[in-house]
């Protein structure tokens, strides 16, 4: 549940606007629009190279935009970054702290940084039954960025950046995780923002699914919406294309031949209206993971036959 502002409004903490970036004349993220409120878990979802990462360090303030705006409470991300960044904490891939510290050493070069819990650290810590006095360097890939999550939740951000948090993590450690994601989210009014390849992961804890496809932001709506209103229609070939009428407006998100068989996903304020266009075959709800590659890799080829 998003956190609310007097009025019954979410109070957005992270806001792009129009956010472009380009590298060397080519763009890495181009007018996208999205937002995270208090209490708000948003999955980023997108293929390598969309831009997901892009958005996440414009977002840290670690680079500048090449057009459009991305603050934190109301305040530029550059700026804020330039006076400390208070407030905001990531946990990613660029930055991993030196091999000889030991964990419970990371705590204490945290606190020394700023705000920071060390009973939230160490319980943290024990949930894995990961050694205070081990070396960092000793830990394998899932612990390391266990503990690094451990860290950033200890700050008590208002806002937690996770690129692939998960990565390395076994199933039940992973589960953990983004449970403690969602609690965090809810009782300090925080906003999250996550991604990862892990659908199933996310789909238990979001509230939002934002999808990056070539730098374009092409999905940004509640999960439940679109629990709601997408379908997949499994029909003869024979059938031929979906054409919509007959007072259904719809959008089609992707198409997929598997022989005699066409798959097609389709977004839709009225699903039950699906039926005139389904043709005899099945028609069903979607999951999260096939959501995201009907509107990514079968998107690209609907496009590419049109």
């Amino acid at each position: 549940m998003t956190g609310l502002n007097g009025s019954g409004m979410s109070m957005a903490i992270l806001e792009a606007k129009d956010l472009r970036r380009d590298f060397s004349g080519v763009s890495a993220l181009d007018g996208v629009n999205l937002s995270a409120a208090s209490g708000e878990v948003v999955a980023l979802l997108g293929p390598n190279g969309a831009g997901k990462t892009t958005f996440l360090r414009l977002a840290r303030g670690l680079i500048e935009p090449s057009g459009g705006t991305v603050s934190i409470d109301g305040c530029a991300a550059r700026v804020l970054a330039a006076r400390g960044g208070r407030g905001v904490a990531a946990v990613g891939d660029a930055w991993e702290p030196a091999g000889w510290i030991s964990a419970d050493g990371l705590g204490d070069l945290q606190a020394s940084a700023g705000p920071f819990s060390r009973r939230i650290y160490g319980r943290w810590c024990e949930q894995l039954n990961l050694s205070p006095y081990k070396a960092f360097r000793q830990f394998s890939k899932g612990q390391k960025r266990w503990i690094l999550c451990g860290l950033a939740l200890a700050t008590s951000p208002r806002l937690l950046l996770m690129d692939e948090p998960a990565d390395g993590l076994d199933p039940s450690a992973r589960l953990l995780l983004y449970q403690a994601l969602r609690a965090y989210a809810n009782d300090h009014d925080a906003a999250v923002v996550v991604t990862t390849h892990i659908c199933g992961d996310v789909e238990k804890v979001a509230d939002r699914v934002a999808i990056i496809d070539r730098g374009h932001l092409i999905v940004d709506a509640e999960l439940e919406t679109l629990r709601h209103e997408v379908r997949q229609i499994t029909r003869p070939s024979e059938a031929g294309p979906i054409v919509p009428g007959n007072g259904c407006a719809l959008e089609i998100l992707g198409h997929r031949r598997e022989g005699a068989v066409d798959l097609w996903w389709l977004r839709t304020s009225n699903p039950e209206a699906l039926s005139s266009l389904a043709g005899g075959g099945e028609i069903r709800p979607v999951a999260l993971e096939d959501l995201y590659l009907a509107v990514t890799a079968f998107r690209s080829r609907l496009e590419n036959a049109s």
